[in-house]
């Protein structure tokens, strides 16, 4: 590099550019110790001329520094200048400044080292402001990685920018098999859907608005989930600079909604018959199809004696028998206790027998059919493979065998009137044991019992209803539904007031309903509600008797399958992105805080139809 010969320059001239600059300029020797600062440099460090001349420069270095200046100023006194070099500097009154440091070798007449003629600059600000942006940065992609969805950009050609950790969880691919790749070419997508999501990237780049759909992928283990995507543009100052897709796995949500759908469909087929061998065929039906057991077994209780009187996947082993006193045998001590119980590994169980010959199943699930403390039988499934079974699968079969346990109960209650009533000489007897029976099951039945009659009035609440609704009996006996246990209007606003009366009038049309009631304290709950309907004996309707069971911990399950899209919600709220949500006739449904600031649409603005250029 060439060397500036500054062996004209008087020293003179130069002690006036150094005190008349409006710049921060310092001049050092050879040896780093300082020979001259400027008024600004003095400014903007908070020391007197006096005390700095002299001094080595390292002196006014942060400690983080002072390795990083003996390592530079040798290289720029062979280079003969440096440009945005940076160091952190030491204040008069304590404080840590960063500066920017440009300049150049001033060298003799004869080419040797004269001096060095620095300028500095105070870049403390921006220096605060790239590590706050850093941070952002940091804190962005920590919150992208920690969201349970999975995010995956996309530029404008359709190569793929980043991925989070959920994307990563989500297909099996990691960030290094897909980032840099074009997304065309990634195997967890199905080939039939690429011409859609083209479709989708030609319409945002049009400007339209984001989409939102649901899907269907391949992970990389070859297993295929569901999930509900959003894909949107990302801009910077207004331009379009590629996509972003949002997928939420929704798989289990929708195999539990099929699993609740399917057994509510044989909550009201039950109500349709008293036929205990139609009960349990449906019954493991429903286990089979809607639960994916490989085996079902529906077990009745006769005495001390239990029976299996339907089965799927087992045939050979219909009419089997067990007793309900023996010591070993997971059916035998669910029925005795009345209590669950799910075992993942037979050969480890010490309550498991095999009665299947070579054929030993590794795990096995086995729930009561039962109404208060009574066990009226069991429903079990099991299975070859080791840990088949999951907390899901327990709650699943319990919910169904709830549904159940009325079906069996009022087939058992009918069948045994019927049967008494057909010994003529003792009907009197008969009868009066059989509603006996029909009491003491009414009122220990883990079931709200209630009848009611025309006005809604009720006439009769078993045990379990009052202590759960909170009423006593003379509280409660002859009010109607709307005074004592159905509010007027639901939680979702919806009029309940006439529906007691709406149930006694058409009967068939309200056999199964799930709606909101009331205790006495004020408690919201939620109860599945079965209406049988009462004749006298010229068949006119004088009655209806309700069966309930309480569905509030169903309800709360249903709600917390919304958690997550809440999660979404407020991912969507505090996204730094301005985002609207469109519907088919390009009216705003909703919209983020960033959009309304931006956009100036409020929540006032939603349903207009809005043009956004």
């Amino acid at each position: 590099m060439e060397k500036q010969n500054m062996g004209e320059i008087d020293s003179q001239i130069l002690d006036i550019f150094f005190e008349k600059s409006p710049f921060a300029l310092q001049s050092l020797n050879e040896s780093d110790h300082i020979i001259n600062v400027s008024s600004a440099w003095l400014d903007i460090l908070g020391y007197s001329k006096e005390y700095v001349i002299g001094k080595p420069f390292r002196d006014f270095l942060s400690d983080n520094y002072k390795d990083h200046f003996k390592e530079c100023f040798p290289i720029f006194k062979e280079m003969g200048q440096i440009s945005d070099v940076e160091f952190e500097m030491k204040k008069k009154d304590g404080g840590i400044i960063f500066v920017s440091f440009n300049g150049k070798i001033i060298h003799d007449s004869k080419g040797r080292f004269k001096q060095t003629l620095c300028f500095i600059q105070d870049i403390s600000n921006r220096k605060a402001i790239e590590k706050e942006l850093l941070e952002s940065e940091t804190k962005y992609r920590e919150i992208l990685d920690q969201s349970p969805d999975s995010i995956l950009t996309v530029d404008l050609k359709g190569f793929i920018t980043s991925c989070n950790a959920s994307f990563e969880r989500f297909t099996g691919y990691s960030k290094e098999e897909v980032i840099g790749k074009h997304f065309t070419k990634m195997p967890f997508l199905k080939i039939s859907d690429i011409p859609s999501y083209i479709k989708i990237f030609g319409d945002l780049l049009r400007n339209k608005k984001p989409t939102y759909l649901e899907i269907t992928w391949i992970k990389k283990d070859g297993t295929v989930r569901v999930g509900e995507l959003i894909i949107g543009a990302i801009k910077r100052q207004n331009k379009l600079v590629g996509f972003q897709t949002i997928n939420r796995d929704i798989t289990e949500r929708k195999r539990t909604d099929h699993k609740l759908n399917g057994i509510q469909k044989l909550s009201k087929e039950l109500a349709l018959t008293n036929d205990i061998y139609l009960i349990a065929e449906k019954t493991i039906e429903v286990m089979k199809s809607v639960l994916q057991f490989d085996t079902a077994f529906f077990i009745l209780r006769l005495g001390d004696s239990l029976r299996a009187i339907a089965s799927i996947g087992m045939p050979e082993y219909e009419q089997i028998e067990f007793d309900i006193n023996s010591k070993k045998g997971i059916v035998s001590w669910v029925a005795r206790e009345g209590k669950s119980y799910l075992t993942n590994n037979t050969k480890k169980d010490k309550l498991f027998i095999n009665i299947f010959g070579q054929k030993i199943p590794n795990s096995e699930l086995c729930v009561p059919i039962k109404v208060g403390k009574e066990v009226l039988g069991v429903l079990n499934t099991e299975s070859e493979n080791l840990d088949e079974y999951t907390e899901e699968d327990v709650h699943m079969l319990e919910a169904l065998a709830s549904e159940v346990a009325v079906a069996v109960a009022y087939s058992k209650s009918l069948n045994r009137i019927q049967d008494e009533l057909n010994l003529r000489k003792q009907i009197e007897i008969a009868l009066r044991k059989s509603e006996e029976k029909y009491k003491e099951l009414v009122e220990n039945a883990n079931s709200i019992i209630a009848k009611f009659e025309k006005e809604s009035r009720i006439i009769s609440m078993n045990e379990y209803g009052l202590e759960f609704f909170g009423y006593k009996e003379e509280e409660i006996i002859g009010k109607t539904w709307v005074e004592t246990i159905l509010p007027q209007i639901d939680s979702d606003g919806r009029t309940l007031q006439n529906l007691a009366l709406d149930i006694f009038t058409s009967p068939l049309k309200h056999d199964v309903s799930i709606n909101e009631n009331i205790k006495k304290n004020g408690e919201r709950v939620w109860i599945h509600w079965t209406n049988k309907p009462i004749e006298d004996e010229h068949g006119n309707l004088t009655a209806i008797l309700s069966v309930g069971s309480d569905h509030t911990k169903t309800k709360i399950a249903e709600e917390a399958l919304k958690d997550s899209e809440e999660k979404f919600r407020i991912f969507f709220e505090k996204a730094n992105d301005a985002i609207l949500i469109f519907n088919s006739k390009d009216e705003i449904v909703d919209s983020n805080e960033t959009a309304t600031r931006v956009f100036c649409v409020t929540k006032y603005f939603r349903g207009l139809f809005v043009s956004i250029n």
